[in-house]
């Protein structure tokens, strides 16, 4: 499963011990988002779901989701309704 987050235009790499904020945050998120998720593969496909956070901080984060078919693109978003 590939997890790709954009804050603010840039991309921010996940890390647990760093000195900046959103990067450890980010790390938690990934870590909440493979928990959800890691798993889940479309059952007709095989495929893992790509997950996109997008927002102008941390605090505002929107996720967009794709996949193989629109079937498991709504079965992936369900599990992430969690997040809410």
């Amino acid at each position: 499963m590939q997890i790709t987050f954009m804050i603010n235009g840039q991309k921010v790499t996940p890390k647990r011990e760093s000195s900046s904020i959103d990067e450890i945050i980010t790390a938690r998120l990934q870590d909440i988002i493979e928990e959800l998720i890691g798993s889940a593969r479309c059952p007709e496909h095989g495929m893992q779901p790509q997950v996109i956070g997008k927002g102008e901080s941390v605090n505002n984060i929107n996720f967009e989701i794709s996949g193989c078919c629109e079937e498991f693109i709504a079965e992936v978003k369900v599990k992430l309704a969690k997040l809410d």
